[in-house]
């Protein structure tokens, strides 16, 4: 055994050799338990960078009606093709622990190639395409299923050459030049890799191209068109989860309860990626700030209506109380102008003093960056009936995009005389533009009860909120007659300077009479003041038969767009980031468990050094810079966990294709690829469909093999060629663990395939019924087994392959 005292990338910092081993055993098992809760917490900052990255987007004029080509709307688009990206920097990402091992160890073995490394990335391969997809198919909600959506072409093309690139290792090692590279097979390792995300480019254009999505009036191609959250949240939307959400008839539902469950239907549709899911994954399991709210499970069969309008429309206006609320439900402002003044009106009771409280709540636009943060105390004199708030801006000098900010009013004291009106949230939006703006509807399309009275409908204003500016009005009889089904008026609009969201109130007649839904219009014509109208000038009213909640679903639409905006990743700032870091989640302590506070104690000193890493948008570099510093940090952490685990296995007495078989299968795994299965569990629990949870997997195991395996390859070819010789292998666990890793995997993708063509496991890659959804997922965990107990037995030349 020795000393086992040998200088690594980090490691002796000092003279080791006269301590006892037993308390060298201790501390180099501690110490790797420690950093690969530093591996799991590291890693999030370069792979928060790379999600900035992958999101980015661009703003492109397409035609909104196919009638009408002159019709032009603007949306937002990648800049990414998110195939690429997924086979790019955010495989790159994921796997960096392990290409970031084998290449460091090849280096700091002066080019000579090691256990460690090679088997990392054969055993981490096993890892996620045998034992996650397992636990992924099993972690399917028991009746749902997810099945892979991607072409077919696309996902054959990855699949080949994830198997072709380990058959492909096999053959230089033992057929073309036995147990050595040549420069040339160690390029072309390389080479394959830019191959593979031509192919896949080439692909997944060709098939876009081909298949042309309807989004709303927008035509256009279904690659190019990104969802977001906020879009999803509307009126229509969050009534439609309100249906859906059941509960305990004797509970009481806040708008803020809501809002939560609201957060999360709104976040299910969102396609995310591999790196998003793992800092998910990282921040869940280390008890840092969630990027999922966390909600109470409700029962499924009862309807809420009851339960929502006895919680959260409650406390209706008394007359013997002041009723105090914003006059508007939005507010923008030039970043120039300094400050805004959000104006408060009262109603009811006016004729005595009432105090009230107010807060800013940060959005895209931060305190302390952005505006200045507000919380305090205001007052209403006898016989005030409006007074304005001001909130100070703050210009940076620097071009930004619209940020969005809020500003929400509270009671001062639960006795006091005053009730807080339905506008109690206001959204405040940072714009850096003069025009006097252009007007339209909200929305095309309103759906109100007959039992409403009136019915609201939101005329907002655009692009500009400078000056006073007015727009006219006027109803359009359809089905449902003017005078008979509502009442026939036409009217006018004023904005005041600032102001950027109004109403028109129209009385809908309830006849108490059983009928057809009945639809009128609602038009917009002329503008004052320098504003046009926009695109959206007619707006189709429905009245239906139904009960009036129309109120609390505006606000539990602004109150889901504050949640979104604060469970962005990667819009953090560096002082938040430390603030995050040094709160158990991220500062929610209402929601953490005792387990949050056992992580986060545990994990507490990495999560304040990956917080020194600059965030995404420090100097404007879109996560450049946040992408290579958290690449060294993560190098140094990798550094040091190989070191502890040559130390580690010298001491115990393994050998070095032991420690390797060991090290991959139980600590690698474990710090680097558990926060990819609960990543993986996550992904498919929620996602809609599998090509996150496998389609990543598969990619990734090509990856490793092209990068992992071809990087220092061509590193360490090169370096003998300069001396005329060749890089020979000296591993010999790799010859056998390669064919068994294959041979495993084409069961593992034949097993998949049979899934996807039976009835009785749903005809999906993951999911189903529950039995065979369980067999199935524990078939794919023995596979994983079988490969470690071959894999050790090899090692340890207990069975021998020829």
């Amino acid at each position: 055994m020795g000393t086992c005292v040998r200088d690594g990338w980090v490691l002796p910092l000092v003279d080791e050799s006269t301590w006892p081993v037993s308390f060298r055993i201790t501390l180099y098992s501690l110490g790797l338990l420690w950093f690969l809760v530093a591996e799991a917490v590291t890693v999030t900052a370069p792979l928060t960078a790379i999600e900035v990255l992958t999101s980015l987007t661009k703003t492109k004029r397409v035609i909104s009606d196919p009638d009408n080509p002159e019709c032009l709307e603007e949306i937002s688009v990648r800049r990414w093709n998110l195939a690429v990206a997924n086979l790019t920097l955010i495989a790159f990402g994921t796997c960096t622990p392990k290409i970031l091992l084998a290449t460091m160890e090849i280096i700091g073995s002066e080019f000579y190639t090691g256990e460690l490394g090679v088997a990392t990335i054969v055993g981490s391969s096993a890892f996620s395409l045998l034992f996650v997809t397992g636990v992924s198919i099993m972690a399917t909600p028991s009746g749902k299923t997810r099945y892979i959506k991607k072409a077919k072409p696309y996902f054959i093309v990855v699949l080949v050459f994830s198997l072709f690139a380990y058959l492909w290792i096999f053959l230089i090692l033992e057929i073309i030049s036995p147990k050595k590279i040549e420069l040339w097979e160690a390029c072309l390792t390389l080479a394959l890799y830019p191959v593979l995300v031509i192919l896949v480019y080439v692909i997944d254009s060709w098939s876009q191209r081909k298949k042309i999505t309807t989004i709303g009036k927008l035509f256009k191609a279904g690659k190019d068109y990104i969802k977001t959250a906020t879009a999803d949240v509307n009126a229509a939307n969050i009534i439609r989860i309100m249906k859906g959400l059941g509960a305990n008839p004797k509970q009481r539902l806040t708008a803020e309860e809501i809002a939560a469950y609201a957060t999360l239907e709104a976040q299910k549709d969102i396609p995310r990626s591999a790196a998003w899911y793992r800092v998910s994954a990282t921040r869940n399991a280390s008890g840092g700030q969630r990027l999922v709210p966390k909600v109470n499970p409700l029962p499924k069969k009862e309807k809420i209506f009851d339960t929502i309008t006895a919680g959260a429309l409650q406390d209706k206006p008394a007359v013997f109380k002041s009723v105090v609320e914003f006059s508007s439900k939005s507010y923008s402002v030039l970043e120039k102008d300094e400050r805004v003044s959000l104006k408060i009106v009262r109603s009811g009771n006016t004729q005595r003093q009432v105090l009230f409280r107010y807060k800013t709540i940060d959005g895209t636009a931060k305190s302390g960056s952005d505006f200045t943060r507000g919380n305090g105390v205001l007052v209403f004199r006898p016989g005030e009936c409006d007074i304005k708030l001001d909130i100070d801006i703050l210009d940076n000098k620097q071009w930004e995009e619209k940020e969005t900010f809020y500003v929400q009013l509270s009671p001062n004291h639960p006795d006091d005389p005053v009730l807080i009106g339905n506008n109690d949230l206001a959204a405040v939006t940072i714009i850096d533009d003069d025009h006097p703006g252009v007007l339209e509807f909200s929305q095309s399309v309103y759906f109100f009860e007959e039992s409403v009275g009136t019915a609201e409908l939101c005329v907002v204003r655009k692009h500009g909120s400078r000056g006073r500016i007015s727009v006219t009005w006027k109803t359009v009889d359809k089905t449902a007659i003017g005078g008979k089904d509502y009442e026939s008026k036409e009217g006018e609009i004023v904005f005041e300077d600032g102001e950027t969201e109004k109403s028109l109130g129209i009385v809908i007649y309830d006849d108490q009479k059983y009928e057809l839904n009945e639809f009128f219009a609602v038009k917009l014509s002329t503008a004052q003041g320098g504003a046009c109208v926009g695109g959206v000038s007619k707006a189709s009213v429905t009245i239906m038969n139904d009960d009036e909640y129309k109120n609390l679903v505006d606000k539990v639409v602004l109150l889901t767009r504050v949640n979104i905006d604060r469970l962005k990743l990667g819009t953090s700032s560096w002082a938040q980031q430390f603030k995050e870091a040094m709160s158990v989640n991220g500062g929610d302590t209402a929601n953490a468990t005792p387990f949050d506070y056992f992580a986060h104690f545990v994990s507490f000193f990495w999560k304040v050094v990956t917080a020194c890493v600059p965030p995404p948008n420090f100097l404007n570099s879109r996560g450049v810079i946040t992408l290579i510093i958290g690449l060294c940090l993560e190098g140094f952490v990798v550094a040091v966990m190989v070191d502890m685990a040559n130390t580690f296995g010298c001491l115990v007495g393994l050998q070095q294709s032991v420690i390797a078989v060991i090290f991959t299968s139980t600590f690698v795994s474990l710090g680097t690829s558990l926060p990819d299965l609960i990543a993986t569990r996550m992904s498919a629990s929620s996602d809609k469909y599998a090509d996150t949870s496998v389609g990543v997997a598969i990619g990734n195991s090509a990856v490793m093999v092209y990068l992992g395996l071809g990087l220092p390859w061509v590193l360490a070819a090169s370096y003998w060629t300069t001396k005329d010789q060749l890089f020979e292998i000296q591993t010999h666990t790799l010859a056998f663990n390669i064919p068994v890793y294959c041979v495993l995997a084409l069961i593992s993708v034949t097993l998949l395939k049979i899934r996807r063509a039976l009835t009785v496991c749903g005809q999906a890659e993951l999911g189903g019924p529950t039995i065979p959804k369980v067999i199935s997922g524990i078939l794919f965990v023995l596979l994983w087994l079988i490969f470690i107990l071959l894999s050790s037995l090899y090692a340890q030349e207990i069975i021998s392959f020829s």
